[in-house]
């Protein structure tokens, strides 16, 4: 059945952050079941003694692909999934130069839905992994050749002073480069002093 969500995902290389989160599951999900999709990178750190590629692998157990491997082989799925190493609190997401260009020449779509989420973080691991993270994405997605769609996906928890939050982009009360050369260039301790005073 042909429907025009499904073949604007025909064919295309999707990059994903934040893919072994609870949101990103369910956008591979998505994305596997009912589109065609070429293939899905995805940016993953090692964790707990995993390899990226090993997390990916251990991704497909979760019961939010039961369903779906029901339907399609494993190996099937497994081969449209490329984990790329990678870390959104480092420069270039600590993505290697090789990665870079094959994002820069395959990839048509991004969604970054990586971030730092725990509400108690530290000012500097939240600045550093959400704030320049996406800043970072934002020089490598300027970067790809063919790209048709970046979209962020953030928290709801980033207006959290709002009683009503509008699907609008809204005034930072301060400016992302400064907050995150502040981050660079002062101590981790200092500031996060600065953020609970």
């Amino acid at each position: 059945m042909s429907s025009v969500i499904r073949d604007f995902y025909k064919g295309k290389c999707v990059l994903l952050t934040g893919g072994t989160g609870f949101f990103g599951k369910m956008i591979i999900g998505k994305l596997l079941s009912c589109c065609v999709v070429k293939k899905i990178y995805l940016v993953v750190r090692s964790k707990k003694g995993q390899t990226p590629k090993e997390r990916v692998e251990k991704l497909l157990e979760d019961p939010v692909f039961k369903k779906l491997i029901e339907k399609q082989e494993k190996q099937l799925l497994k081969n449209k999934l490329y984990a790329f190493e990678g870390d959104l609190s480092k420069k270039q997401l600590g993505l290697t130069e090789d990665n870079l260009k094959i994002i820069n020449a395959e990839v048509n779509l991004v969604f970054h839905c990586g971030a730092f989420l725990n509400m108690d973080a530290k000012l500097y691991d939240a600045v550093i992994t959400n704030v320049r993270g996406t800043a970072e994405m934002i020089k490598i997605v300027k970067a790809i050749q063919n790209l048709q769609a970046f979209i962020l996906i953030s928290t709801a928890y980033s207006q959290c002073k709002k009683k009503n939050i509008e699907e609008r982009l809204y005034k930072s009360p301060i400016d992302p480069e400064l907050l995150i050369s502040m981050a660079e260039q002062l101590d981790g301790d200092f500031l996060n002093k600065l953020s609970t005073t």
